[in-house]
């Protein structure tokens, strides 16, 4: 018994020497977007607190950081403050060298993280300490898109002009009040204002809303105040939207962009749009081109086109047109039409002519 009494107490001791004893942690997790870099005054930094098991070290002690998701911004040697010097082995791993003699090792070690994400999610860097008296630990000091998000969008049933999106969201952070979300139609499609946020829980409680920008291929998801913390979800159905004069034949897309630092963005197909052919109007006299006031259609020998917008009377009594609608009317394709945005004008191209139509803003 005597015997292993003793074996154990010279284990116990040989580990006092070989284990670390350190606490560490990093002064910051930062939100930012992938591939850019994090340097400077703003750069997190890990920080390993005083420790006075260095006080028994001379010389050099040495150990190593490893990075997950990012790369050091460091190169080759170099030195962080007198008494820390710093080696690049790989563009993940640094090792990091106290010089004992000239830096006071039991004070505080404070490593900037000057690295560059990778890709979006975390940024965790590892300390393997080696053997020095540094702690082993593995910590978070940046992140980058929403790693925990899932986004799904779905077409109402039996609806061709209404989808359905769904959010999502186990970040664990909180998210600023305001708009957090863009969603921008393709192919000239535009919302029709109708929508219904049928669901929201966790941090969105009583807070999401969905607004539609006076641009109408634009709405924003947006929280009324601060959100909490944790996870949350999203459900906003029956989102109307609606092809105007502009929208061709071809593929519907929304793109999904992330307002805040971490640039994360999406674009999902919601379908095909095959636009009918033009009714025909069977009244015969509806020959050439008419044009009707507070109509949003107008009629070229019969054929029916829609406007985005319809004729008026202004208060000095002048019949006002849609210029786009009335030179398509009369054969002037759109490729044919520009805006000249210095001298706010139209400019038209009509068999070979070039028009300038000011604009009065």
């Amino acid at each position: 018994m005597r015997k292993i009494i003793i074996t154990l107490i010279f284990c116990m001791a040989f580990s006092t020497n070989v284990f670390a004893y350190t606490n560490s942690y990093v002064t910051k997790d930062l939100s930012i977007k992938a591939d850019k870099e994090i340097f400077g005054s703003g750069a997190p930094e890990i920080v390993i607190e005083d420790c006075d098991d260095f006080e028994d070290y001379s010389g050099n002690v040495d150990f190593l950081l490893i990075l997950n998701n990012a790369e050091w911004l460091y190169s080759g040697s170099g030195t962080i403050t007198e008494g820390i010097n710093y080696d690049v082995l790989t563009s993940k791993e640094l090792i990091i060298t106290i010089d004992t003699d000239v830096y006071n090792a039991a004070d505080s070690i404070r490593i900037p993280l000057y690295t560059k994400l990778i890709d979006s999610g975390f940024a965790t860097v590892t300390i393997d300490g080696r053997s020095s008296p540094v702690s082993n630990d593995t910590f978070i000091f940046a992140h980058a898109g929403y790693p925990d998000m899932e986004i799904k969008i779905s077409a109402s049933k039996n609806e061709t002009n209404k989808f359905n999106i769904s959010i999502s969201d186990d970040y664990p952070y909180q998210i600023v009040a305001g708009r957090i979300y863009e969603l921008k139609l393709n192919n000239g499609f535009n919302f029709t204002g109708d929508a219904n946020v049928v669901y929201v829980d966790g941090k969105f409680s009583n807070k999401t809303e969905l607004l539609f920008d006076k641009n109408k291929s634009l709405a924003y998801i947006s929280l009324k105040s601060k959100s909490g913390s944790g996870s949350g979800i999203i459900e906003i159905s029956d989102i109307g939207i609606e092809p105007t004069e502009r929208s061709l034949a071809g593929e519907i897309e929304i793109s999904i962009l992330a307002i805040n630092t971490s640039g994360f963005s999406k674009t999902i197909h919601l379908g095909n749009y095959n636009p009918k052919e033009p009714e025909i109007n069977n009244d015969s006299n509806n020959t050439g081109i008419r044009f009707y006031i507070g109509n949003d259609v107008y009629y070229v020998n019969g054929f029916m086109y829609k406007m985005d917008t319809a004729p008026y009377i202004n208060k000095n009594g002048y019949t006002m047109l849609p210029l786009r609608a009335f030179a398509n009317a009369i054969g002037i394709d759109d490729n044919k039409l520009s805006w000249n945005d210095s001298l706010k004008c139209v400019n038209i191209n009509y068999n070979d002519n070039n028009i300038t139509v000011p604009v009065k803003l």
